[in-house]
């Protein structure tokens, strides 16, 4: 049995998450809003997929991932559906490499064993403990830096994005791109809504996506 398990043993890429503060909001609530989440993030990244990611508990998550540029693109995918949706929680991401030491389970994400499993819950404890919300951990060190530093530049921008109006004005910007047809679709003045995306770091926002998908591609 031993020697079966040591076979099994491969480095995965897990993807873990969970949401910040839960117990401030209305459970039932989250636990919905969460649930159509990882939802729409399996059907729409099936192909990249290994382990559905899979509601652990009522806030938590996790999964196994084909590659590092898949959990990337998760994890961004995820961000913007909480932005179109009006999502009011956020949710914490951790993405490592690590080993798994029983097979996968392609139906859903339980009943796997593995040190790359604990490292990764350990993880997530770590950025509880700080304002971060974001940890790619890909075995090399000059790219997890460089995923660090993107992403607190990626958090920034998001994070200032904390009311409903917000949140409308971000995701049309984010659909649209143009503040001419974003102002004529919300019945704003075109002055107003340049200066809003403006104040909002739409583009930068954009920026930071194009560079962390770049960093994702060169690993």
């Amino acid at each position: 049995m031993q020697k079966f398990i040591f076979a099994m043993s491969k480095n995965q890429f897990i993807l873990m998450g969970d949401v910040v503060s839960s117990e401030t909001y209305n459970q039932k609530l989250l636990q919905k809003k969460f649930a159509t989440i990882i939802t729409q993030l399996n059907k729409l990244h099936q192909a990249k997929i290994l382990s559905p990611l899979t509601i652990t508990l009522g806030d938590e998550f996790q999964g196994v991932v084909k590659d590092s540029k898949s959990g990337v693109d998760i994890i961004l995918d995820a961000q913007r559906i909480c932005i179109h949706e009006g999502i009011d929680f956020q949710i914490r991401f951790v993405l490592n490499y690590g080993i798994i030491e029983t097979p996968i389970n392609h139906k859903v994400a339980y009943g796997m064993l593995g040190r790359g499993l604990s490292d990764t819950r350990k993880k997530i404890d770590v950025l509880k403990k700080k304002q971060v919300r974001f940890m790619i951990s890909t075995g090399n060190s000059k790219t997890d830096t460089a995923f660090s530093d993107a992403f607190v530049l990626y958090q920034t921008i998001i994070d200032q994005w904390d009311s409903a109006t917000d949140l409308l004005l971000a995701s049309e910007f984010i659909k649209h791109k143009d503040y001419k047809i974003v102002a004529k679709k919300l019945n704003h003045t075109s002055s107003m809504t340049w200066k809003r995306e403006k104040s909002l770091l739409i583009k930068e926002f954009f920026a930071i996506e194009k560079l962390i998908n770049f960093i994702a591609q060169c690993h």
